[in-house]
């Protein structure tokens, strides 16, 4: 096993060699130049893990790409997961504004609801907007916000809970 100071310079000299033809490459698979970047810092991070077992004997190249290949691979598991809890969130959406709007005619269930959304802080109605009245996914209000998109659906999840248990009590106070 290296020394801290060893790993760590085998790992620049790692970044200075291949950074930059990493990144083209992770551009080149995601089209984002933002998912680029952070793959090719989760690359780096694992490289550096692993550094013990990388052989300077073989080229470094085709471990960095097995290396990135499976970040690829994660991240794209992690978008395809984003894409159906999006599509859930859009449909429990839906739910909750027909179950609030029982009697299109009877604008008490959408005045509960505008009443129970103005009880909530300003960054969740700000959340609730871009949601729902923007129709960004949560991946993008998490880069908009500076989150994690799993914070994000978990945030949005409390609210529209707190939404419903709200509206439903407003409805119970009057009669329908």
């Amino acid at each position: 096993m290296a020394s801290s100071k060893d790993r760590l310079a085998l790992l620049d000299e790692l970044v200075r060699a291949h950074q930059a033809r990493l990144r083209a490459y992770l551009f080149s698979r995601t089209g984002d130049i933002d998912a680029a970047d952070d793959l090719a810092q989760e690359v780096f991070l694992v490289v550096f893990r692993l550094i013990d077992q990388y052989d300077r004997s073989r080229p470094a190249w085709p471990w960095l790409m097995g290396i990135a290949r499976n970040e690829l691979r994660e991240h794209w598991r992690s978008v395809a997961r984003d894409k159906v809890t999006d599509a859930i969130e859009a449909l429990v959406a839906d739910r909750l504004i027909a179950e609030v709007d029982v009697a299109p005619a009877d604008r008490l269930p959408m005045d509960a609801l505008a009443a129970c959304l103005s009880k909530l802080p300003e960054h969740s109605r700000a959340l609730v907007r871009m949601i729902y009245d923007e129709r960004i996914n949560c991946a993008e209000a998490a880069k908009r916000l500076q989150q994690k998109a799993g914070a994000v659906r978990v945030t949005i999840h409390r609210i529209r809970r707190a939404l419903q248990t709200c509206v439903q009590a407003r409805l119970a106070e009057k009669p329908v």
